[in-house]
């Protein structure tokens, strides 16, 4: 990515956030605070996986209902 960011926030679905992670990850500066939300309760152990693979660190996590919202830091 050409411009780098402290906090990156995507409240987009799945399938969206799990195809973009990786220029997610491209347009964090080193711990930086990236907030995903936007999919469900049932999708949490998808993004964990994708999210982890890329070294971010789960910091936190927020359900309201059958959504799900997770805060994460770039751990490189």
């Amino acid at each position: 990515a050409d411009e780098q960011f402290d906090i990156i926030l995507a409240n987009i679905n799945l399938n969206v956030i799990t195809v973009n992670l990786k220029a997610i990850y491209q347009a964090c500066k080193p711990n930086a605070m990236i907030v995903l939300s936007g999919f469900l309760q049932t999708d949490k152990d998808k993004i964990l996986q994708a999210a982890g693979g890329l070294n971010f660190l789960n910091i936190s996590s927020l359900g309201k209902g059958e959504w799900v919202a997770m805060a994460f830091k770039n751990n490189s």
